[in-house]
This record gives C-alpha cells, sequence and structure tokens, in this order.
C-alpha cells in the first residue's frame, strides 16, 4: 500500500494541516517547521507499523473493514472485496452503509455506528447484521468491533472483523492478533 492512500491522508496528513492552522504568525514559523519535522519523524515509525498490519489484514480469510466517522470506506480487505463484488479501488470512500447493508436494516445500523462512533464501545463490540453483496446477495455476519483513536485519544473511524454467522468461525482469533 502506498503512503498516497486514503488512510495515510485520512490519519496522518490532516493532523499536520490542522498543526499549520494554528501558527499564525511568521516569527513561530521555524518553530513550525521544527514540530512539523519532530512530528513526521514521531509518526514514520507508527505509520511504518500500521501499513504492515494492514498487510497482515490483506491475509485474513475474514472480511475485515475499517471505516472513517462518516462511514466510508478506508481500508477493504481482498476477502471483504472478493465477498461483496467490489474492486478494491472503487472501494475507497465508498459509503458502507448505504452501500453493503440492506435497506432494512440501515437505520438501525446507522444508529448502531452512531453509538460505536460516540464511544459506546461496550454495547456494540460484537453485534450480529447482515451484509448485501454489490449483486444482492444477503449474508448474515458476525462482527468484532473496535473504534480507531488518533494520538490524542480522538476517536477517528472503525475497524471491524466480520465472518458469515452460518459458519461456526470465531473471529476473536483475529481479533487477538
Amino acid at each position: 500500500m502506498s503512503d498516497d492512500t486514503p488512510i495515510h491522508t485520512a490519519s496522518f496528513q490532516l493532523k499536520s494541516v490542522s498543526t499549520a492552522r494554528s501558527v499564525n504568525s511568521n516569527d513561530r514559523k521555524g518553530q513550525f517547521e521544527l514540530e512539523h519535522t519532530q512530528y513526521l519523524a514521531t509518526h514514520n515509525e507508527s505509520r511504518r507499523l500500521f501499513h504492515q498490519k494492514l498487510k497482515e489484514f490483506e491475509e485474513y480469510s475474514c472480511l475485515v473493514v475499517i471505516l472513517n466517522r462518516s462511514a466510508e470506506v478506508v481500508f477493504l480487505n481482498n476477502y471483504g472485496c472478493d465477498l461483496l463484488g467490489i474492486e478494491k479501488k472503487k472501494s475507497f470512500g465508498i459509503c458502507w452503509l448505504t452501500n453493503f447493508i440492506p435497506e432494512e436494516q440501515r437505520s438501525e445500523i446507522m444508529m448502531a455506528f452512531e453509538q460505536l462512533i460516540s464511544g459506546n464501545q461496550q454495547s456494540y463490540a460484537e453485534y450480529y447484521n447482515d451484509i448485501q453483496t454489490l449483486e444482492g446477495n444477503i449474508i448474515p455476519f458476525k462482527w468484532a468491533n473496535s473504534v480507531l483513536l488518533d494520538n490524542d485519544s480522538n476517536i477517528k473511524g472503525t475497524i471491524s472483523f466480520g465472518c458469515d454467522a452460518r459458519t461456526p468461525v470465531s473471529i476473536k482469533g483475529f481479533v487477538n492478533r
């Protein structure tokens, strides 16, 4: 995965931009450049580890999806792309709730997502709901959900591990890796 993917942009560049906005005067330009350089150096290792983890998720035999706060896909592993019938490049930025949740469950899942994003992780750590492929097939899924935090402990999105609820596969093994 290259550094210009939506995940890189969402996770790292936005913080640099917000830091840049907080510096107004020219006399602080040198200080800002130093802080920016230190920030990038500090986060280079985090970025490397993050991308390494995404590569591991590609090999999982369960669906792994990372959503931003707007429920847009920023990562969908190969298994998920194959199952849902979408090309990886086309999955970036697509709204998960309106494209892969059956219409009759959308309002319930939207409420659950909003609760999860608001920090109510306990109630939605494990969840059951159907997913809908682009071809219209409905599959019952069991999910393990967690929030993703930035360095300041702000919720930036969610990561979910899911498997077909009709099979006896446990998702706990995937989550604990």
